[in-house]
Formats: structure tokens, C-alpha cells, sequence
């Protein structure tokens, strides 16, 4: 029997222990035995959240009325989990829209295990929606899983963010088969112009995070940064 008030405790104390990991993780005293019970307690809500079916999908939904990090978050751990696509696909779009709710989905996607994300990622990375494959890779990271040809396709995206977003993951995969596309992007001129929606800072971002990678490999590129 599904009890309303213990479920509705799930999601209460589930979106209150993520604010508090939130500002947990970030803090540079806090032990990461500590932060492992938090996970631990988290974890419990979402099986409590989980096994209560559409009851807590329903009251989980409702709490996006605000749209914080935290909710966004249980939701879409929950949506991954229970393989609801049509929570997923309003998720996203919540997501597209508001950079709090992004980081809620972010977050979520580095949560859940590589088995519930099978064939998410994957439709993520092909996506035509820039975002979209920006999301995917930063799950990849995340992960520790290298997406392979997609991400040599990646780091020259068309789209200025999604380049960056991909520069950051080969640098922490140790992908130093790019580093002469991430030498050809920093010898090339910047872009004089930027596809619509972009900036030239988002044009200069990228090139600064393909340095970045050089650097992390170990491949002397502070002159090349400096020069930008």
C-alpha cells in the first residue's frame, strides 16, 4: 500500500539532502566520507520515490511548479531509472530552457548508473539540438566513458559550446590522438563570425579549452593561451 504522506517525505528530504550536497561538494574542508553518507541517504528518498510507482512520479512533477536544481535532479534520476520517456523528453526541454534546471538534469545524468542511460547518450550525442550533445559528453565524462569517433566529431562541432564542452572530456580521457586537430584550432584565426545565438567569446572559449587540453597532456601550449 502506497502511503502519500511517507512518499511525499521521499521527495521532500531527497530535494533537501541535494541542495545540501550541493553546497557540500564544493567545500573544500567537508571529507569524502561524509559526502558518501549524504549520497547514501539521497539514494534511499529515490528507492523510496522509486518503488512508490506513479504516485511519486506524479508528486515529483508536481514540485517542478519551481524548478530548482534539486528537483530536476530526483526527477530525472527517477525518469532514467524507470525508463519514462515522456518524463524525460519534458525534462529536457525544461532543461533547454533554464540553466537551474540544467543543472539539476546535468547532475542527474553523472548520478545514475552507465546501464540506465543506455540508449539515452547515445541518441543525446547525435542529436541536432546542440545542447543536447553537449549533455551527452558531459555524461561521458562524468562516466569515464569515452565516446569514441563522436567525440573527434565533437571537438568540431559547429556549434562554439558543444567544441568546448568537448575539449574539457578529451582532456580528462586523455584523448591525445586530437592534439593535432586542438594545435590546428589554436594556429587557425578566430572566427569573424559565430552562428546565430553564439558570441565570439563562446568562439574564443573553445579555443581556450582545446589549449587547455594541449596543456593537460603535457604538450607546452601556455604560449598559445596567452596569445588568445
Amino acid at each position: 500500500m502506497i502511503i502519500d504522506t511517507v512518499v511525499r517525505q521521499h521527495v521532500e528530504e531527497c530535494a533537501a539532502l541535494r541542495n545540501v550536497r550541493g553546497v557540500l561538494v564544493r567545500a573544500p574542508h567537508v571529507q569524502l566520507y561524509r559526502l558518501r553518507r549524504l549520497d547514501e541517504r539521497i539514494a534511499g528518498h529515490l528507492d523510496g520515490v522509486a518503488v512508490s510507482g506513479d504516485s511519486g512520479l506524479a508528486l515529483l512533477e508536481a514540485e517542478l511548479a519551481e524548478p530548482t536544481p534539486a528537483r530536476v535532479f530526483a526527477l530525472t534520476v527517477c525518469a532514467l531509472q524507470g525508463r519514462q520517456a515522456d518524463v524525460l523528453q519534458r525534462l529536457m526541454l525544461l532543461a533547454a530552457a533554464l540553466p537551474q534546471a540544467e543543472r539539476g538534469f546535468v547532475s542527474a545524468l553523472g548520478w545514475v548508473s552507465s546501464e540506465a542511460l543506455q540508449g539515452v547518450i547515445r541518441a543525446l550525442l547525435v542529436s541536432t539540438v546542440p545542447v543536447h550533445r553537449g549533455w551527452a559528453l558531459a555524461a561521458c565524462a562524468m562516466h569515464g566513458v569515452d565516446p569514441g569517433a563522436a567525440l573527434a566529431q565533437a571537438v568540431q562541432d559547429a556549434d562554439a559550446t558543444v567544441r568546448s564542452r568537448a575539449w574539457r572530456v578529451a582532456g580528462q580521457l586523455g584523448r591525445r590522438d586530437l592534439a593535432g586537430i586542438a594545435q590546428l584550432a589554436l594556429s587557425s584565426r578566430p572566427a569573424t563570425s559565430v552562428p546565430e545565438g553564439a558570441t565570439q567569446a563562446d568562439d574564443l572559449a573553445g579555443r581556450q579549452a582545446a589549449a587547455w587540453a594541449l596543456t593537460l597532456w603535457g604538450m607546452g601550449q601556455s604560449e598559445s593561451v596567452r596569445r588568445m
